[in-house]
């Protein structure tokens, strides 16, 4: 993580933890979890949390439950240190019949900018506005 957050001075971070732990055990995955929100936080930037997104069956890695499971364990967290969260997984599963690849994780094309605009608008509502800046 100090390689990807170098020396910046971050306004805003957004981040992501969890689908490669889908095998971990919530106490593990906890443990982990909180401590990238330490090591994050530790940046002054604000933070926001993006849920992880389903992973259907069918898909080599998919364990069942795994996903809505952790997804929990860090909702805790982020109530607990009061960081906003982006629930991209609720935004996306009704449409993953028409964004998720078959049997896969990933998404199309179009399932990306979906996303995508999603994030964008999650990070402009939580940057102060231009003018709060300029004073």
């Amino acid at each position: 993580m100090d390689i990807w957050l170098g020396d910046g001075d971050w306004d805003l971070i957004t981040f992501n933890f969890g689908i490669h732990d889908r095998r971990a055990s919530d106490a593990a995955y906890e443990k982990r979890l909180v401590q990238i929100v330490k090591r994050l936080k530790a940046t002054d930037a604000k933070l926001v949390w993006v849920n992880t997104t389903p992973v259907p069956e069918g898909a080599n890695e998919y364990v069942a439950g795994a996903v809505d499971r952790l997804n929990k364990v860090a909702a805790a967290i982020m109530k607990e240190q009061n960081i906003p969260v982006l629930d991209m997984n609720r935004a996306i599963t009704p449409l993953l019949a028409q964004y998720q690849l078959p049997e896969n994780c990933h998404f199309k094309e179009e399932g990306y900018q979906f996303m995508g605009k999603l994030l964008a608008d999650k990070v402009l509502a939580e940057l102060p506005s231009s003018t709060e800046n300029s004073q």
